[in-house]
């Protein structure tokens, strides 16, 4: 498993993503936020902004927050659950996985990182080195 998607490959699934599901689903979804931020409101973001709860029902959040609970638990079993290579899901769940396998990215540290941190540095110091010899000519 993967744990830190490449950012082209995040943007391609997101634009994918917004094609895969029904249009009820995706109006409910917030695309301007990072899912690996908040997921909660990555998916459910614009239902809440959007969703109108009488001033009389007020009272009923108790039941309400046992169903989030609920949707949550089930969504997060979703979220683990395996599919097969060739589903659509697949691509979700490992893209969710690899948000929330923190202790795989704390065994890895910054050893991912190190081939982009090692092409900064030769950046830096490239253009470093070129502005340094044009400033002094």
């Amino acid at each position: 498993m993967r744990v830190l998607a490449p950012a082209e490959d995040r943007t391609m699934f997101l634009r994918e993503l917004k094609t895969a599901f029904p249009s009820t689903m995706l109006s409910a979804m917030d695309f301007s936020v990072d899912p690996c931020d908040n997921f909660f409101e990555y998916s459910c973001g614009d239902w809440q902004k959007l969703a109108t709860i009488p001033p009389e029902l007020g009272g009923v959040a108790k039941s309400w927050d046992a169903a989030q609970d609920a949707a949550d638990s089930d969504l997060h079993k979703i979220m683990l659950k395996e599919y097969p290579k060739d589903s659509v899901y697949r691509k979700v769940n490992n893209w969710f996985k690899s948000c929330m396998d923190t202790e795989a990215v704390k065994d890895k540290g910054a050893t991912p990182l190190k081939p982009w941190l090692s092409k900064v540095r030769r950046d830096v110091h490239h253009h470093n080195y070129h502005n340094h010899n044009h400033n002094h000519k």
